[in-house]
């Protein structure tokens, strides 16, 4: 499907028609008149075998329900079946903006197609006036009327004036002096003038009949001695230069369309001047009771600035239930700063069906902190798959905490091509531990060329103890300007240690978006002993929201005692969602003995998977003796799949009394590969006289680096009655001590020496 868009008679038709004749001459073309004729023509398209094109000149009068519809596009592409489309610039910005304030529509039912076929059309545009490169082109022309054209070609553009465009703009001007067609110009000009205020397809004669007395009038009245109407309407529909006419008939008896070139002249003459109030209120009047028309004149009258007419419209349809008209009413008052009106029918068109009003009304609650309304509203745009409703609620999912629902929003996103959904879902899969899912996810993305996802792909490999491999991803997103990912290099390198390298890209970070990289240069600083300034430079990233720099600040309070300042910013930092402030947070409100309140925040550190601040501090409250605290703690991150917590909650059953859970826990933990536990499997093993099931996990601890239980397996063989094993164990408790020595012996002979 090829899309052409410029300004009337900027050749888009003839264009069209050369490239057809250059790429597909073979092709049975079917020019459809109207969108009644559309249907047979599909029609006999789909049912005929051998290539097809479709020609729909003047897009914009075959949308709506009884034209051109998604699903028919759908079939057309299936088919194989060219489609070859021109349309005005005008009517493309009317039909692609539809989500803007003063869009527009060309009937009452074609919103579904400018929202899904206009979206998926990559236009090619064509400018009127021709670029110098191509004006000299031509004048290398054989034909002697593109010669005679050229001189004319940066007023007008050459294809239009080819059109014989400025010879009816010219003719319809001088037709308003004496002796000319006064009551035909001011037909035409009422014409003009109602196709700018909704009725671009259906002027009828009768509305012209009224509204061009007011035109006919401020040109001089019967002082310019006004043809009778039926003269000046035969004058105004008559062809010219057999091309055209102003007023262009229609298939319905007694209703015109103006000729597209005048409107856009007219503008351009006369610098856009409004349409007049006598206009808007005759063309109101006639749109009452035709809601699709009404709605047309809403929109032409708020992109024109008359706002209290286009609120009038709008209330009037939205009261009869049309949601769609609710929905542009409540975007309007938002316009106006009438925000509680604003809201009530932003909600009355959400609960209309408007899908674009449910994702608003979603994200104004998700603003409001009401995030169970917000994800109703949400979650009933994405099930309808709007797209921006499937990402929003894909994030609101991953905000709390709902990672396999989230996946299964983020995959919906990625079918719908949802921008940055492939980013989103390969992150959460990471943060689920599907590291090889993610990299995979985000490396085909990268590989498209989405440099978006280059910076989430860095931070799954840096996850992965991929730091290399991260480094590369994330200078490659630096070059493209990412400041994310220059945070990221500076918190890198600031791991190894490499503080010039961390400040020079921490530095650069702030340069590119100061906004939020003050956090990645403050720890930076403070890391290179600069605390004061450190300090400064995460004070500014705090009054610019940066959740990292909330993060580090408060963990610099705490680490320097200033608690209440250190808990004050941990708070605010977890409430932007930076989710490993909770962990720290957690440990502060224990320490201060408000264990109640950390409660909810250890929740927060294990439903992010983040177990490593909960196996810490559970081990800390093992050593105070708060086994029961210690127990829970243990138990959630051995849940949440952490094999060093499922080693100690073993431990800590077996020393309860519990030896068979205790056991159960310390297998698990080593069908993880955590070899430590092997060890203590062993040793308790062997406290029970289990010899020979302790030595099988002593003996597998041993091979994965815990040398130190030779020692261990050569007793227990010796107790059960294997002296002969246990004297090849003893060797290699003799080999690995004498491995230990070795370097001792050396710095000692290097000292006699």
């Amino acid at each position: 499907m090829v899309l052409l868009v410029g300004d009337s008679t900027a050749g888009k038709s003839r264009a069209a028609y050369e490239a057809l004749m250059a790429v597909a001459p073979d092709h049975l073309l079917h020019l459809p008149n109207d969108p009644s004729s559309l249907r047979s023509a599909l029609l006999s398209i789909l049912t005929a075998s051998g290539p097809h094109v479709l020609w729909l000149d003047n897009l914009e009068s075959y949308l709506g329900p009884e034209g051109l519809t998604a699903g028919l596009v759908s079939q057309l592409r299936n088919a194989g079946v060219l489609v070859i489309c021109t349309l005005r610039t005008a009517y493309y910005r009317q039909l692609s903006d539809s989500e803007q304030l003063g869009s527009a529509r060309t009937s009452a039912g074609p919103s579904r197609v400018s929202e899904t076929i206009m979206a998926s059309l990559e236009p090619i545009i064509l400018p009127r006036v021709w670029s110098p490169a191509e004006l000299e082109r031509a004048k290398e022309a054989s034909d002697r009327r593109i010669l005679d054209a050229v001189p004319y070609g940066d007023t007008y553009g050459l294809a239009e004036y080819l059109a014989a465009g400025p010879r009816l703009f010219r003719e319809y001007r001088l037709a308003a002096e004496g002796g000319g067609n006064p009551r035909g110009a001011a037909l035409v000009s009422a014409a003009i003038d109602c196709s700018r205020a909704g009725l671009d397809q259906t002027i009828p004669t009768a509305l012209l009949e009224q509204t061009h007395e007011h035109y006919l009038r401020s040109m001089g009245g019967a002082m310019l001695r006004p043809e009778p109407f039926e003269t000046a309407l035969g004058w105004a529909t008559r062809r010219r230069y057999g091309i055209t006419s102003m007023l262009i008939p229609t298939n319905e008896p007694n209703v015109y369309r103006v000729f597209d070139y005048l409107p856009d002249a007219l503008a351009r003459a006369t610098g856009n001047s409004t349409v007049p109030d006598a206009t808007w209120n005759l063309v109101r009047n006639y749109s009452k009771g035709q809601q699709g028309l009404a709605y047309r004149v809403a929109v032409a009258a708020a992109a024109q600035g008359k706002y209290a007419i286009a609120e009038e419209i709008w209330t009037e349809l939205a009261t009869e239930g049309n949601p769609r008209a609710a929905d542009r009413l409540a975007i309007l008052l938002y316009k106006l700063g009438r925000e509680q009106e604003a809201a009530t029918w932003t909600e009355h068109a959400a609960t209309g069906g408007n899908m674009a009003a449910a994702v608003r009304l979603g994200q104004l609650l998700l603003a409001a902190g009401n995030l169970t309304d917000a994800e109703k509203w949400l979650r009933a745009a994405a099930e309808k798959r709007h797209s921006r409703g499937v990402a929003l609620l894909a994030n609101l999912l991953e905000d709390d905490g709902r990672f396999e629902e989230a996946i299964e929003w983020y995959g919906i996103a990625n079918e719908l091509k949802v921008k940055n959904a492939v980013g989103g879902l390969g992150y959460v899969l990471a943060q689920t531990g599907k590291l090889d899912e993610a990299e995979a996810l985000l490396r085909e993305a990268a590989d498209r060329g989405d440099a978006n996802v280059l910076n989430t792909l860095g931070i799954v490999l840096s996850e992965g103890k991929r730091d290399e491999e991260a480094e590369s991803v994330w200078l490659k997103a630096a070059q493209e300007g990412s400041a994310e990912a220059m945070s990221n290099l500076a918190v890198l390198y600031s791991r190894k240690k490499c503080w010039e390298e961390a400040e020079r890209w921490a530095r650069q970070a702030v340069a590119s978006d100061g906004n939020r990289a003050h956090g990645a240069l403050g720890a930076v600083l403070i890391n290179r002993g600069k605390g004061a300034e450190g300090e400064k430079i995460l004070a500014l990233g705090v009054e610019a929201n940066d959740p990292y720099a909330m993060f580090r600040l408060g963990q610099r309070h705490v680490e320097k005692g200033r608690l209440e300042e250190g808990e004050r910013l941990l708070r605010q930092a977890v409430g932007a969602r930076y989710w490993q402030a909770a962990g720290d947070l957690a440990e502060l409100l224990e320490k201060k003995g408000r264990a109640t309140e950390a409660a909810p925040y250890w929740d927060v550190v294990l439903v992010r998977g983040d177990t490593v601040a909960a196996l810490r501090f559970g081990r800390a409250l093992k050593e105070r003796g708060d086994r029961v605290r210690a127990q829970d703690l243990f138990r959630r991150a051995s849940e949440a799949g952490d094999q060093f917590a499922t080693c100690e909650l073993g431990r800590l059953m077996w020393q309860q009394g519990d030896a068979a859970q205790g056991e159960e826990l310390l297998k698990h933990a080593v069908s993880m590969k955590h070899s430590h536990a092997a060890c203590v499997l062993g040793a308790y093993l062997a406290t029970a006289d289990r010899f020979s099931e302790a030595i099988e996990f002593w003996e597998l601890s041993y091979r994965n680096g815990h040398h130190h239980n030779a020692r261990n397996i050569s007793r227990a063989y010796m107790l059960a009655g294997r002296p002969d094993l246990a004297a090849i164990w003893l060797k290699k408790v003799n080999m690995v001590n004498t491995r230990r020595a070795k370097p001792t012996a050396k710095k000692k002979r290097r000292k006699r020496k």
